[in-house]
């Protein structure tokens, strides 16, 4: 069900994430965003109030407590620290870019390389089309 994604590469077609290849002139922007404890207690407090609601309907101390707990806890220890999102051009002048998330970790120096390759490619790519 679950697979171990391995992290991004840059490759000659462009920015090879599992088992798809986004095209690097169709990426606007590729950076990390890092998640504070403030975000990583917002997305499991979510998760834990979704999962935990019919128990917090059944009985709220003695089903929905519990499993609020044993949710909220699992799902912080689990949220990753760092991401890896890109920008990428829509193509079409009526529609915006879509900002999207591409893998997380909880490594940043996972990305550093992916990164400096992508923006070395870009450059030289900008500079020979002129």
């Amino acid at each position: 069900m679950f697979k171990k994604v391995d992290v991004p590469s840059m490759t000659s077609a462009g920015l090879k994430v599992g088992d798809s290849v986004i095209d690097i002139e169709k990426i606007e922007e590729l950076y990390v965003k890092d998640y504070t404890t403030s975000d990583k207690m917002k997305r499991a407090l979510l998760i834990a109030f979704v999962f935990s609601f019919v128990g917090l309907l059944v009985h709220p101390l003695y089903a929905g407590l519990p499993i609020f707990l044993l949710v909220f806890w699992y799902t912080y220890a689990k949220s990753p620290v760092y991401e890896l999102r890109a920008i990428v051009k829509s193509g079409n002048p009526e529609t915006q870019d879509l900002d999207t998330g591409l893998h997380k970790t909880i490594c940043r120096e996972d990305y550093i390389l992916v990164i400096e390759k992508f923006h070395a490619i870009k450059a030289y790519n900008e500079m020979t089309a002129h």
